[in-house]
């Protein structure tokens, strides 16, 4: 884990667990380096595994700023992160900033098709027998 500060921001990054075995050495370390900050920013874009401890030693790192309004942001967690604390609800008590810059580009699943090519939609009217489109059961969508 590493520590560095820079116009009253403490930056803390490099840890790729956050777990029973590290947490207590991590609200240590972040609690001592506190001096004179108003923002510290945990950098999680290398944190690949996240137990409920490792979410509870970021929620305590709450209880010494408080007082001295401090904000605390978890910065680009990675997916595996974000889906627990999306499911813990950690964005109600931590902010939670993605750094749009170093995101991938988003690829689309399904390309644009030609306007020649306009593509039909059929709805189902009946059971389904299986039966293909232009075959009783199914009619073309209106609109």
């Amino acid at each position: 884990m590493k520590t560095d500060i820079a116009e009253s921001v403490l930056a803390v990054v490099g840890f790729a667990e956050m777990t029973a075995a590290n947490s207590k050495l991590f609200r240590k370390r972040v609690c001592a380096a506190l001096n004179g900050h108003s923002v510290v920013e945990i950098d999680l874009s290398q944190t690949t595994y996240m137990d409920c401890t490792g979410l509870g030693a970021l929620i305590a790192i709450r209880k010494p700023v408080r007082g001295r309004k401090i904000a605390v942001r978890l910065v680009n967690p990675t997916p595996q992160v974000q889906q627990l604390l999306h499911i813990m609800r950690a964005g109600q008590i931590l902010e939670i900033v993605h750094n749009r810059q170093e995101t991938p580009p988003i690829t689309p699943l399904i390309e644009e098709m030609p306007q020649k090519i306009r593509p039909r939609t059929f709805l189902v009217s009946g059971a389904g027998t299986g039966a293909t489109a232009g075959e009783e059961g199914l009619a073309p969508a209106l609109g």
